[in-house]
């Protein structure tokens, strides 16, 4: 289980969710960490993607 916070619309909506994956991606210098969550909402498709700092080249 995740909080997540979003908005939608002018809604600003903050829920938990359940974590469906974890991917870590790394392309040259930089790495990302991509979560995907899955949610009540329906229709909503929520994925949040956020640098990591500790990758190192």
């Amino acid at each position: 289980m995740a909080e997540v916070s979003a908005r939608l619309g002018s809604t600003h909506v903050r829920k938990f969710v359940h974590v469906v994956g974890v991917e870590i991606f790394n392309s040259g210098r930089s790495c990302v960490l991509r979560i995907r969550a899955s949610s009540r909402l329906p229709g909503v498709q929520l994925e949040r993607i956020l640098p990591i700092r500790t990758c190192t080249k």
